[in-house]
């Protein structure tokens, strides 16, 4: 639901026109009768009352508030009335003949421009300041009698029973729109110098003031509307024996409908002067609608938007996330840059939590990542991911945002099936056929994708050669490791093999706090991930990447160990011996590939085994150490 009522006052008669301006309302009687309510005051007293002598029913008013101003149109003439008061203030309006319809100019000061529309032209009037008083400017001859005239800077749009037309409002020169009307013309400016236009049956179109077609798509109504007005980012219309149609602006779609089956009258006021939107929260962003009750009096009612954050979660239930962005945004739009960083923040925070439920996982990516959420929200979920001293509950993910399923604990594949059970109305139906099993896959690539992410965030790649953290080409392991070493001690020395060395990267790492805990958990889900999807090539780059605190892969060494060996990654498992600074469990390893004892390639690991050897004994200081592994590498070196 975007917009709820609320009732302001009962008044006694039937109301023909209403609007609403600096917390006060004005309504205009069948009667001729003008009476003027503070809403700050008692809503049922009126402050000012005005009478017109032919007692003829109000046709319109135009609300001017910059010049303390109200036009009103009845019987066919108009009147300029204080707006505080209601007095009858001076005016050339009196030249203005069996006018039927009027227009402000929505570029606003400092003449505040009005056209009174007749069946044979269009009389415009400007106010002047220093006599404080609407006079004459000029007329334009019209083909047409008008029914509906909106205008903005030069142009004005005039439509009528025929069509529609884009005026010039000094040369009168007329661009007529290829348009089909069948109906009550209806014409509505929009933020973007954008209109909207009544067409064929029942259909809002939207146009340039050029007269071209907007990109858009158009708006469907039940019935022609006899109102229409704008609060961002909705259209509201008003459909005789109906009531009120919200329709989104992003894409036309039916928002919501208000059942007012005997609605007489409907004013809004979401554009400031020179049609931009009001920003969230601005106390004159509203509708005002009268309704006749049973006993013949009328129940004015204002229509607001439901609270921002209200309706932005009801639009991400809905998978309309670029319409809740948009509607952020707005609400927004008000505050300091770091209010509204921390905002957004929040915003993409729910966005990622409403994507994961509704398993679109690759979408939630961004979101959890732009969000600045722990990465280990999401990775509690996966228990096989991650290491046995793993220990995070998560803060976020809880059990009312997250359904868990019949798990206590954090375990996802509990929660996809909890998704399809409780939540598959709001699941795309390709998403439900593609089962558990699917979707977890789905999911593990997604969070995959999503580890990646914000490693490369906290990352850098020590080669130069690389383009990216992960961009390594393929290449042998014996060609990989020597150009890694190349390149380490090319880029100033940043890799470093020796326990000497490790122990001086550990200084660094205490200079510059980090939660190891957090980047332990990472790496170990990466290590673990890149083995489930098999993507081993990414593995050594995991393990022999440099971040900017000039530390290394913090996989958790024990299960890490048990899981390479498992899946005879023994390159890689030298790896990682050498990230823990355990130099002799590396030239152990290495040592065993070059003998053949670990055979993880047959092609390779002879010659990777020893030249890893060699590769790492380069960066040892220990002399005895050097020679004793360089004799041992030697004998199984191939000739």
């Amino acid at each position: 639901m975007a917009l709820h009522q609320s009732l302001v006052l009962e008044f006694p008669g039937r109301v023909e026109c209403v609007v609403h301006y600096s917390m006060r309302v004005l309504v205009g009687t069948a009667d001729g009768r003008l009476v003027l309510f503070d809403t700050r005051k008692d809503p049922n007293k009126p402050v000012g009352v005005h009478e017109l002598p032919h007692k003829k029913r109000i046709q319109q008013i135009l609300v001017v508030p910059h010049i303390r101003m109200v036009i009103v149109l009845a019987n066919n003439t108009v009147t300029v009335h204080s707006a505080t008061d209601l007095e009858l203030v001076s005016s050339e309006f009196h030249l203005a003949k069996d006018v039927t319809h009027l227009s402000v100019n929505q570029r606003g000061p400092p003449h505040f421009r009005v056209c009174a529309a007749s069946a044979t032209k269009l009389q415009l009037f400007q106010f002047e300041a220093k006599e404080k008083r609407y006079k004459y400017l000029r007329e334009l001859a019209i083909a047409d009698p008008p029914e509906v005239v909106g205008w903005y800077r030069n142009k004005l749009i005039v439509g009528s029973r025929r069509g529609y037309a884009l005026i010039n409002d000094k040369t009168a020169e007329a661009l007529s729109i290829n348009l089909n009307v069948n109906t009550t013309p209806m014409v509505k400016l929009l933020p973007n110098e954008e209109i909207v236009v009544s067409a064929m049956d029942a259909l809002g179109v939207f146009l340039l003031f050029t007269g071209e077609p907007v990109q858009r798509n158009s708006i469907a109504w039940t019935k022609a509307p006899v109102a229409i007005e704008y609060t961002s980012p909705y259209l509201v219309s008003m459909i005789p024996q109906k009531g009120i149609d919200v329709h989104s602006m992003q894409d036309g779609s039916l928002v919501q409908s208000i059942a007012l089956p005997r609605i007489t009258a409907m004013f809004g006021n979401g554009m400031k002067w020179d049609m931009e939107p009001r920003t969230g929260g601005d106390s004159e962003d509203v509708i005002v609608v009268a309704a006749l009750t049973a006993t013949g009096s009328t129940s004015i009612f204002k229509v607001e938007q439901m609270p921002m954050e209200q309706q932005v979660q009801e639009l991400l239930d809905r998978g309309r996330i670029e319409e809740a962005s948009d509607l952020m945004k707005k609400s927004i739009s008000s505050l300091n840059a770091d209010k509204q960083k921390s905002r957004m923040r929040r915003f993409h925070r729910q966005v990622a939590i409403t994507l994961l439920k509704r398993c679109e996982f690759n979408a939630a990516v961004e979101f959890i990542y732009r969000s600045g959420m722990d990465p280990r929200e999401w990775l509690s979920f996966f228990p096989d991911l991650v290491s046995p001293s793993f220990a995070y509950e998560p803060t976020i993910l809880t059990p009312d945002v997250l359904p868990r399923g019949s798990s206590a604990s954090p375990d996802w594949n509990s929660v996809l099936a909890a998704l399809l059970k409780d939540n598959a109305g709001n699941l795309a139906p390709e998403l439900v056929a593609n089962g558990h099993a699917k979707l977890y896959t789905k999911s593990s690539k997604a969070l995959l994708k999503c580890l990646e992410m914000i490693k490369k965030h906290s990352s850098r790649d020590r080669s130069s050669s690389r383009e990216g953290m992960f961009a390594t080409p393929p290449r042998s392991r014996s060609t990989s490791r020597e150009s890694e070493f190349s390149a380490a001690h090319s880029s100033g020395g940043s890799f470093h093999r020796a326990p000497v060395l490790s122990r001086a990267a550990a200084t660094v790492s205490s200079s510059f706090p980090k939660d190891i805990q957090r980047s332990e958990a990472v790496d170990t889900a990466l290590l673990r991930l890149y083995i489930m999807h098999e993507s081993m090539s990414e593995i050594a780059a995991l393990l022999t990447t440099i971040d900017h605190q000039g530390e290394g892969a913090h996989c958790d060494l024990g299960s890490s160990q048990a899981l390479l060996m498992h899946h005879h990654l023994y390159f890689e498992l030298g790896l990682l011996f050498e990230r823990h600074g355990r130099v002799l469990d590396a030239l152990d390893v290495y040592a065993r590939m070059g003998s053949g004892e670990y055979i993880q390639n047959p092609l390779e690991d002879s010659t990777s085994g020893a030249q890893a050897a060699v590769d790492l004994l380069l960066t040892v200081e220990d002399t005895s150490l050097v020679l004793y592994h360089s004799v041992r590498s030697s004998i199984h070196q191939p000739v």
